[in-house]
This record gives C-alpha cells, sequence and structure tokens, in this order.
C-alpha cells in the first residue's frame, strides 16, 4: 500500500490561546513495498507523523492516505509500534502475540498456529509460555514486534522501537526486522534517531526540521540488497551517512 502526507498540518492549541505548531506541512509519498526511515531533532513531530497516518491524530489542515483513503481513524490494514513494548504482564509471550486475533474473533486453532509461526522466525519459540518479568528489554520488543506482524498489516509504522535498546540487541533486533520485511514486503515508515540504522535498513531516508517539523531532505539509499550488518564500513554506506549527518546539522 502507498502511504502519503498532502500539505499535511497539525497545530494545537494552547491554554492561554494561540496554536503550537507541532508538524508541517509535510507532503511525501512512500511507495508499496518501500522501507523508509524518519530521522530529525527530539521534538519535531516524528511522533506526532506516525500517530497521524495511524489515524489516532487529525490534521489541522491537509491530509494523510493509505492509498486511495483518506485517514480518519485506525485501520487494521496499519499495524502500529511504538517504543515502549508495553506487554501485559499476566499474559504469556504466545498469549500476548496473539492478543489482536483473539480480539478480532479468531479461532483458537488459529491464533495458536499464527503465533507459532510469528515466534519462529523472532527467535521466541522457546519462551513462548514465559511472561514478561521474565524476559530481557531485547525480547519484550520482539514480543511486541510479533503482536504488530501477527496482524498481517499491509502498513508498519514503527515509532522508534529499539531505542531503549543496547547497541548489541538494537542491531540484532533491527537485522531480524529487515529479514522478516524482506520477506514481507509491507510499505514500512520507522521512526530513530540512529543515522546507520537508517541507512543499514532503509530504501530511502526523509529528514524533518526542528518543529514544527518539515521535510528538508529525501536521500535514497542504492546499496544493494540483502543488507548485512558489516555494510556500515563501506565507501557507498558511509557516504549517504555523512550526507545524512550534514542534513540534520543543517535542520
Amino acid at each position: 500500500m502507498q502511504i502519503a502526507a498532502e500539505g499535511a498540518v497539525i497545530e494545537y492549541a494552547m491554554a492561554g490561546g494561540g496554536h503550537l505548531a507541532a508538524l508541517g506541512p509535510v507532503t511525501f509519498i512512500i511507495e508499496d513495498g518501500t522501507f523508509v526511515s524518519l530521522l530529525g531533532p527530539s521534538g519535531c513531530g516524528k511522533s506526532t507523523l506516525i500517530r497521524a497516518l495511524a489515524g489516532l491524530e487529525k490534521p489541522t489542515r491537509g491530509s494523510f492516505r493509505i492509498d486511495d483513503r483518506i485517514v480518519t481513524s485506525p485501520s487494521t490494514e496499519v499495524g502500529v509500534m511504538f517504543q515502549s513494548a508495553n506487554l501485559i504482564p499476566w499474559r504469556t509471550v504466545s498469549e500476548n502475540v496473539m492478543l489482536p486475533l483473539e480480539l478480532a474473533g479468531a479461532p483458537k486453532s488459529q491464533r495458536n498456529n499464527a503465533s507459532k509461526r510469528i515466534l519462529e522466525p523472532l527467535g521466541l519459540s522457546e519462551y513462548e509460555t514465559l511472561y514478561p518479568g521474565q524476559l530481557s528489554g531485547g525480547m519484550a520488543q520482539r514480543v511486541a514486534l510479533g503482536r504488530v506482524l501477527i496482524q498481517s498489516p499491509d502498513v508498519l509504522l514503527l515509532d522508534e522501537p529499539f531505542g531503549a535498546l543496547d547497541a548489541m540487541n538494537r542491531e540484532k533486533i533491527s537485522m531480524d526486522l529487515l529479514r522478516i520485511w524482506s520477506q514481507q514486503r509491507q510499505t514500512l515508515l520507522m521512526v530513530t534517531h540512529d543515522v546507520q540504522e537508517a541507512v543499514l535498513l532503509s530504501d530511502r531516508v526523509l529528514v524533518m526540521s526542528h518543529r514544527p517539523g518539515r521535510i528538508i531532505d529525501d536521500v535514497s539509499v542504492d546499496l544493494p540488497r540483502p543488507r548485512y550488518s558489516e555494510m556500515i564500513y563501506e565507501p557507498a554506506f558511509t557516504e549517504v551517512a555523512r550526507h545524512l549527518r550534514r542534513a540534520i546539522d543543517r535542520a
């Protein structure tokens, strides 16, 4: 599915009168099946943009689209993952992952089969009966990712989902995400503050300005796929990363 913003602006009313400009105007198109990362300074509206595309925020002006549909509310076609795993502590790994199917009324056998299918590529099969309190931070984020993927969404919106993890866990789960995306090819937009992560994973990187966030650069990442972590040492990778750092400095 294609996702797009068309002159979208989001403003918030302030208690003392007036408005706070949080985002925009932004205009972009993300083509079906592409992996796009969103970089920008803290507070520039990246999370606001993700929430708007998910139907959790309404634009003050302009619009957000998924294919030909104007986004006005959440959709089962769109999976959203935030930085916090937000797992239910009294449900096991498997039960947390299958929760969306349970809420949708899917039969138990379908839920169980789907859970097993999702847990295996995430390296969680042997942990399916554990509870969130028994998991590391990296494992908890894998469970949260599985809970999104089990819905088989056509669009994935990820709001810095691995930002709280240490470098080693972040790299491993990022590569797991890349492998799963390569098989399923959803349209994917991910917020990150990590330039290397953005270059390693993405087809394109959008760079936002300070608030109110606008798109100030749109960089194609013409590195071959499949990607691998050692790419970060290659000259072509370094060139793209350097360009993005300069763009962020301009922001």
